[in-house]
């Protein structure tokens, strides 16, 4: 009989939403053919490494509860597996053990483990064992994972763990555990040769998500993910939600009276017009509400279409949670409620959209620090101390007069215009030049600012973000004093919180209207905003352009958005120096190939412009209810050109 530890991990209100549950039916059926260890938390804060990591990237902490929240990035809430996983390797090969399994804590045994079972899926050959979903789904299914510690599977453990010791992970676009475990799987077969038994090539459902339900593990074990973990049904999510409270059900489009203050209003907006929704909001006025008809899609993008249907586009400030109900058009059907709804129960998961692209090889490279070859991939970090930006945040708060709320959705157009060299072709001014004559609401960045002025045409609005000085240089290379000297007559400043004090100072004091909003950018905002700051606080890309687009659609409530100048790119080659080098002696230029629908393209970029391409890339998948487009020569309007920029029109389709 060979030993076999199964490891897993979780927090002490894990322990009491599923942990037992795991504890006990592995009580009921392991026998003594499998050694349960429990990483806790108190163990995982004995070891000093992670401690180390955790202070480390301390500015990366994200909260899962905040617009905008994209939990592929959520570096430390993902690392607390690894580093289980480094304690319980570190056990295992002290006591002897061949084998080590993890098995996630919200996973519970249905039936007896027998010796022949395990001889089945844990080969004496084989260096680990994994579900792939390779074939149905961008990445793996880490709830099982096995690792054969008398041939490689140690040495894969120690690579993948030392990613994080090294904070080699970084490199890679995306940092949540499955990825990172993804990409280590493949350089590890190809560096060292590893052998891995493959249970799930192909998950179950209709998504194909579920791994362990198309694989032999479905015959003794059951994964309660999301919602499975509790077992709700959107009804009974409803119900907990409610507690000892009386709802009454409302269904905008049909006569309704407004309930009374000991009721809670359920609007159902299954299915429902969005331009029927809001009238019956606006009758039930400012009280906290449940919605059901959130709506979201499933990993082959199906949902149903929220510009038309559902709560999405009526209402941007609400919290959803997850779902296990299909909604009838496609993807699912979410309960939500209004952001201000307080003691939302810890017992129900939030839901976060998440889509993820595939691993190129590529990608790979990162491990082997050859990260900024093709198909360059970028980790954007704050440019200042976190300190720093809350330290701007509470000056701000004491001296902008008005901040950004959330305005009804209209018809009018944005046009926003970045700094992108494509900006200085006469066809660009002209093109938008011909949006603003024919109503579209114009909006810039602060390195656009003056050169759209001097041809003579005024933002109505002007996005900073930028947390440093007045004074110094930009990322462009420019004086950031010279891109905005002074206020210009006419334009609205959109400032965030987080700019720096000396900059919204000088825009005040040279006549400026100034706006202050909320970026959520990882650096433990919420503890420095009041209350009734936190909620309106925004998600989004790297650079104020793409939060510019997000403030238009969000807050500014256009429902239509140009883009102009968004190039991340260099339109000449000629111009560029190839001899230039980053401090860590990669290249600064590099060319990038990208191909999409068929089709593929060359563009040289560098790291400070193609966060940019990355944000939107990253938009077209996740957010198919904001109608963007993009003009240009440059990458943001390739892909959109050949993504978006390929359906049909009306006429085209209906005649």
């Amino acid at each position: 009989m060979k030993p076999i530890m199964v490891a897993s991990s979780w927090s002490p209100a894990g322990e009491e939403l599923y942990g037992r549950r795991w504890l006990e039916t592995a009580k009921q059926h392991w026998g003594d053919l499998l050694e349960p260890n429990v990483i806790t938390d108190a163990k995982l804060a004995l070891d000093p490494d992670f401690m180390a990591f955790k202070e480390r990237h301390s500015a990366r902490r994200l909260d899962p509860s905040q617009p905008g929240y994209d939990y592929r990035q959520d570096l430390l809430r993902f690392a607390h597996k690894v580093f289980a996983l480094k304690i319980a390797l570190q056990e295992a090969e002290e006591d002897g053990f061949d084998w080590l399994v993890w098995l996630d804590g919200d996973v519970e045994t249905k039936a007896p483990i027998t010796q022949t079972f395990l001889d089945s899926i844990l080969l004496d050959d084989h260096d680990g064992v994994l579900l792939s979903r390779a074939q149905s789904a961008p990445h793996p299914e880490c709830g099982f994972m096995a690792f054969n510690l008398k041939l490689k599977g140690g040495d894969f453990l120690r690579k993948f763990v030392g990613m994080y010791l090294k904070d080699d992970v970084l490199k890679l676009s995306e940092l949540h555990d499955s990825y990172v475990f993804m990409v280590c799987v493949i350089a590890h077969m190809e560096d060292s040769g590893s052998k891995w038994l493959d249970l799930c090539a192909v998950g179950t459902g209709p998504h194909g998500l579920d791994a362990f339900e198309a694989s032999p593990l479905n015959s003794v074990f059951v994964h309660k993910k999301g919602n499975r973990k509790v077992r709700m049904t959107n009804a009974e999510i409803v119900a907990t939600l409610l507690g000892d409270r009386k709802g009454a059900v409302i269904r905008p489009g049909e006569d309704f009276n407004v309930p009374t203050d000991d009721f809670v209003a359920i609007v159902d907006c299954a299915k429902v017009p969005v331009e029927t929704i809001a009238p019956a909001l606006e009758r039930l006025g400012d009280r906290p509400l449940i919605f059901l008809g959130f709506y979201s899609s499933d990993e082959n993008g199906s949902h149903v279409d929220t510009s038309r249907y559902g709560i999405n586009m009526v209402r941007t400030d609400v919290v959803a949670f997850e779902s296990i109900e299909h909604a009838d058009g496609g993807g699912f059907i979410h309960v939500a409620v209004s952001r201000d709804w307080k003691d939302i129960p810890e017992e129900l998961p939030r839901f976060h959209f998440r889509q993820m692209a595939q691993a190129k090889k590529e990608q790979i490279k990162a491990i082997t620090n050859n990260a900024y070859q093709t198909n360059m991939l970028v980790q954007t970090q704050n440019c200042v101390p976190e300190e720093t930006i809350r330290a701007n945040i509470v000056a701000n708060l004491a001296q902008i007069p008005e901040w950004v709320r959330y305005s009804r959705h209209h018809m009018k157009r944005a046009v926003i215009v970045s700094a992108g060299p494509s900006l200085d072709l006469p066809e660009t001014m002209d093109a938008i030049r011909k949006e603003v004559e024919d109503g579209s609401v114009l909006f810039c960045v602060k390195h656009s600012h003056n050169k759209l002025i001097a041809a003579g045409l005024v933002p109505w609005g002007c996005v900073l973000l930028d947390p440093r000085p007045h004074e110094g240089i930009s990322t462009h290379g420019k004086p950031r004093a010279e891109l905005l000297p002074a206020a210009y007559p006419g334009v609205r400043y959109f400032c965030a919180s987080m700019v720096d004090p000396s900059t919204v100072k000088r825009l005040m004091d040279t006549g400026g209207k100034v706006y202050g909003w909320h970026a959520a950018v990882g650096a433990d905002e919420k503890s420095v905003l009041p209350p009734e700051h936190q909620k309106f606080l925004m998600g989004g890309g790297s650079s104020s352009a793409g939060r510019a687009m997000i403030l238009a659609w969000q807050f500014l409530g256009f429902q239509s958005i140009g883009l102009y100048a968004f190039d991340s790119c260099h339109l000449d080659e000629s111009k560029i120096d190839m001899a230039a080098r980053h401090q860590d002696g990669t290249p600064k230029y590099v060319p990038m190939e990208v191909s999409v629908g068929g089709e593929t393209a060359k563009f040289w970029t560098d790291r400070d412009i193609l966060c940019q391409a990355q944000d939107f890339t990253r938009f077209l998948q996740e957010s198919p209810w904001i109608q963007w487009d993009a003009h240009g020569p440059g990458m943001v309007a390739w892909l959109w050109k050949n993504t978006r920029g390929r359906q049909p029109t009306l006429e085209e389709t209906y005649g």
